[in-house]
């Protein structure tokens, strides 16, 4: 494992509550990130979750300069089992989305999101 010291969310009042702590965090984390990389002026929130940032140059169909941007949005997966009313969702499991991807250059899709 990484340098990186893991989050501890196990007092969280339950799942929810921990999900949108952890994503408050990484949100920040990554915002720090970005905005390091490439400058304040070039990198910012554009809404709740979302980090946006200029990272190229580009030309547009008629010769004029553009800015090329991407966006990030932290999205915090279950870490339980859920089961609804409509659909059961498995808790997310990164080892075999990261496993299977390795393996066939596709997501992995478990019977329970279909």
């Amino acid at each position: 494992m990484g340098s990186f010291k893991r989050f501890d969310y196990s007092k969280a009042k339950n799942e929810t509550a921990a999900r949108n702590q952890a994503r408050a965090d990484l949100t920040a984390l990554f915002l720090e990130f970005v905005k390091e990389k490439f400058g304040e002026e070039d990198s910012g929130l554009v809404d709740k979750d979302t980090i946006a940032f200029v990272f190229g140059d580009a030309v547009d169909k008629d010769g004029y300069p553009c800015d090329m941007a991407a966006t990030l949005k932290i999205i915090v997966k279950n870490y339980q089992d859920h089961c609804g009313t409509k659909k059961y969702t498995p808790a997310w499991n990164f080892y075999v989305h990261k496993e299977h991807f390795e393996k066939t250059g596709k997501p992995y899709v478990d019977e329970g999101e279909i």
